[in-house]
């Protein structure tokens, strides 16, 4: 017997049965799944959600599964009316929307039903969107701050090495300096050194020495150079100035006063008078 006619005819017979029982039946020994209050006004409005809920029960347990369905009344233990059947695969999920019968009333309550399965699915479907989202977002937040804090280490490393190659040029330029500043002192040293050290040892020796001091000890001079020295104008000598170094400035004009030159920083107005050492 179909179970939507056997509880409408039940319901009416029973007007006195107050709860359904849907029982799981099992050889090892049976269950009470749910029990459902029945309604005054409509009872076989249940019977579907009992059917379903039957269903879902076997789809759960994946396979076909006996059940019983009683009606019990108020304060008894034993139920007044009980039906027997086998739900699961061979039916499929979708017989209890199709055991509803042909009337305004079942197809209302097909269309209810189909409403409520539609927005389940809907919501459930939103609900996984919503927390795949969530979990991707908080990955990669997560992501973000690793990122964010890797940047931020790399900068201040950049930075970090840009001040120590700052530092490094400094030096390396100060030593530059160092060096160029010794190489001039050196050349200015070896160009001055054998005018000045001649010179030098003779007012050391010519102060101690008397009046037989033998005339090889005499600074020597080239009559050539003498000559070339006592020819230079001062615009030459100035011109000359404009162009070597100071040092070699220097060397030359005691290169010209050692073999009897004019005196490079005299007047211009004694250019024509010479001045010998010696």
């Amino acid at each position: 017997m179909n179970f939507m006619n056997w509880f409408e005819t039940q319901a009416r017979l029973f007007p006195n049965a107050v709860f359904v029982d849907l029982v799981h039946v099992r050889t090892a020994g049976s269950s009470r799944l749910k029990r459902y209050v029945l309604p005054r006004e409509d009872p076989s409005s249940i019977a579907s959600l009992v059917l379903t809920d039957a269903h879902q029960a076997a789809e759960a347990l994946r396979g076909v599964q006996t059940f019983s369905v009683a009606l019990v009344e108020e304060n008894k233990i034993e139920p007044v009316s009980e039906h027997m059947m086998r739900v699961g695969d061979a039916m499929g999920p979708g017989a209890s929307y199709d055991s509803e019968s042909p009337s305004l009333e079942g197809v209302c309550k097909q269309l209810m039903r189909h409403t409520e399965a539609l927005m389940r699915s809907h919501t459930l479907g939103a609900q996984q969107t919503h927390n795949t989202l969530s979990l991707e977002n908080e990955r990669l937040r997560a992501r973000l701050d690793a990122l964010e804090g890797r940047h931020f280490e790399t900068v201040a490393l950049q930075e970090e090495l840009i001040s120590q190659r700052h530092v490094r040029d400094l030096e390396s330029m100060r030593a530059v300096a160092g060096e160029k500043r010794k190489e001039a002192a050196l050349r200015t040293v070896s160009t001055l050194l054998p005018a000045i050290v001649p010179a030098v040892a003779h007012k050391l020796l010519g102060s101690a020495a008397g009046p037989d001091t033998p005339a090889d000890t005499a600074p020597k001079t080239d009559p050539i150079i003498g000559a070339l020295a006592n020819s230079i104008t001062d615009e030459q000598r100035m011109a000359l100035a404009r162009v070597l170094r100071p040092e070699q400035v220097a060397a030359l004009g005691m290169l010209f006063q050692r073999h009897g030159a004019k005196d490079p920083k005299r007047d211009p107005g004694t250019s024509g008078t010479p001045s010998n050492v010696n």
